[in-house]
């Protein structure tokens, strides 16, 4: 008896025990060297295969897109994004049958042109489809980046800092698939922003990453901010650069006191925001309205309007004249006005005012003005009956017949008239 009873008073002692609290392990605490721009899942990084072209690059991973899970319907559309970007879903934009549908929760959709090495985001138009483009940015590419191929980033990862392959390291780095990333253009130092390799920058818009894609930081924390409103990236080669044209990148080589840092990145010890950043103004003439808008962008001028006027020498469509003068200085993002050709003037009906017109009634030759000097009506016509002047008017003091004339034969007060006798 005493045997069973310790028997149970050390089982509800086991099980007291086994049911005690004990206080939960507490969080990771923010690593204080990364910005704070969103929370970043941590999980080991993957090796991203990036800048040294020396050494052949490994092909990349080749798997079925993963469909993304259902986001919650109470997730909310994120606002962030700088210039040319739009948080949440604008207004317009046509509905095409052929763009992706929306996903409940989902923001935006990337496109990755390979060829003409831009990046557009477009939202959701009024019918749920992504085809209202709302920023473009500029981006190198590379041989390895996947080829006319959809990926979803579910699952995928982000870093502030990133170790890429060959002893390069990038900044807001988002993983696309495996290891093929949006990040930075590559800097020499992990955490240091003054370590732009700057050669790397000004080939943005060019093929030059191993099969990353690279990009300005503004663009790059744009895509690190809104990663998880992103349905999906799209990869396609196409040399229209896209419905919002091919952006500018200022080529920073030759500015020895900023040139080690990205002249987007908004850190405020960025030398950057101290200078100002001139460009060329190109040559526009001749080039349609659709050619010469992305020729401004792409030379780092915005266009500030578009004039239309005739011209018989400059065919209809064609810019026929700018307000900036090609080759001049401007600084970045100067406005341009286009003045574009509607060609040839139409032909004017004849104006029945016009003083060359017979059939004015102002005109001189008219037969039917009273002052056409052919006219028996008119006053000044030597033929008018009316008219004083007239050789046979009896009343015209030159005609030999008048009886007030002096000079009348028969006119008794006629100088050359003999004297009429009187009468006895």
């Amino acid at each position: 008896m005493k045997r069973a009873i310790l028997a149970i008073l050390l089982l509800l002692a086991l099980l007291l025990a086994a049911c005690g609290s004990r206080p939960a392990p507490e969080p990771d605490a923010p690593d204080e060297a990364e910005p704070p721009v969103a929370s970043v899942r941590k999980t080991r990084p993957v090796e991203a295969k990036e800048l040294d072209e020396s050494i052949p690059a490994e092909e990349p991973e080749e798997k079925e897109a993963e469909a993304p899970e259902e986001p919650r319907t109470d997730r909310a559309p994120s606002t962030g994004g700088s210039s040319g970007g739009a948080g949440g879903r604008p207004s317009g934009g046509s509905s095409d049958s052929g763009a992706p549908a929306a996903r409940n929760g989902y923001a935006y959709y990337v496109k990755v042109n390979t060829q003409a090495n831009v990046v557009t985001v477009y939202t959701a138009d009024a019918d749920g489809r992504f085809t209202v483009p709302v920023r473009a940015m500029i981006c190198s590419t590379g041989a390895d980046t996947p080829r006319n191929t959809t990926c979803s980033l579910y699952g995928g990862n982000r870093w502030y800092w990133l170790r890429l392959v060959h002893g390069v390291y990038g900044q807001y780095c988002s993983q696309i698939r495996g290891d093929i990333l949006f990040h930075s253009v590559p800097y020499a130092s992990w955490g240091d922003k003054g370590s732009l390799l700057y050669e790397e920058f000004d080939k943005l818009g060019t093929a030059a990453s191993a099969g990353c894609v690279r990009l300005q930081v503004i663009d790059a924390i744009w895509i690190f901010n809104n990663y998880y409103n992103i349905q999906a990236v799209e990869f396609y080669a196409s040399s229209d650069p896209g419905p919002l044209g091919k952006p500018y990148a200022p080529k920073i080589n030759g500015n020895k006191a900023c040139r080690n840092w990205d002249p987007t990145d908004p850190d405020s010890a960025n030398p950057w925001r101290n200078q100002v950043i001139t460009v060329t103004v190109g040559n526009y003439l001749g080039l349609t309205e659709s050619a010469a808008r992305s020729a401004v962008q792409s030379d780092g001028l915005t266009v500030g309007g578009v004039e239309y006027d005739y011209s018989d020498t400059v065919p209809e469509g064609s810019v026929m004249a700018q307000s900036l003068t090609p080759g001049d200085q401007a600084e970045q993002g100067t406005a341009i006005v286009l003045t574009v050709s509607q060609g040839p003037a139409p032909a004017e009906p004849e104006d029945p005012d016009d003083p060359g017109n017979p059939d004015d009634p102002g005109n001189p030759d008219d037969p039917g003005n009273p002052d056409d000097p052919g006219n028996p009506d008119d006053p000044g016509n030597p033929d008018d009956p009316g008219n004083p002047d007239d050789p046979g008017n009896p009343d015209d003091p030159g005609n030999p017949d008048d009886p007030g004339n002096p000079d009348d034969p028969g006119q008794p007060e006629d100088p050359g008239q003999p004297e009429e006798p009187t009468e006895p």
